[in-house]
């Protein structure tokens, strides 16, 4: 089974029904079932309740967020010191760029794991040299 790492904007899509991605996203998830395991790190986990909270509520993050610790869907992924050393390396590097410090840990663990694509709806993903799916 191939692997591949999910965005904050995917989860989100994801999760709520209302958001313009939604239909491409649910689509895109239910054809990656059983074929590809998305790899949810940690400070995606951390960032989505974050922002869930923010355009939700918390009982809205609070529910997302069990489903999400329980799910067989994802495989959970610690980021390592070398994969926070690089993080903060690429914040520096490439402050001309509209990346989060999320999105330079995605990076990092990208580039540790070799992992090619991303489910994502932020574009700039391809800028990193990632392939964004859908």
């Amino acid at each position: 089974m191939s692997t591949l790492l999910i965005d904050t904007s995917a989860l989100h899509a994801l999760n709520f029904v209302r958001d313009d991605n939604h239909p491409q996203a649910a689509a895109c998830f239910k054809s990656l079932a059983g074929r590809v395991r998305p790899i949810l790190t940690e400070w995606v986990f951390i960032e989505t309740m974050n922002l869930t909270n923010a355009r939700l509520g918390p009982a809205h993050a609070i529910a997302f967020g069990r489903h999400l610790k329980t799910s067989r869907a994802f495989y959970h992924l610690s980021l390592t010191d070398e994969d926070r050393r690089l993080t903060w390396e690429f914040f520096e590097q490439y402050s001309d760029k509209n990346w989060s410090y999320t999105d330079c840990s995605l990076l990092a663990v990208a580039r540790r794991l070799k992992i090619p694509r991303i489910f994502a709806f932020d574009r700039h993903f391809n800028q990193m040299g990632l392939q964004v799916v859908p």
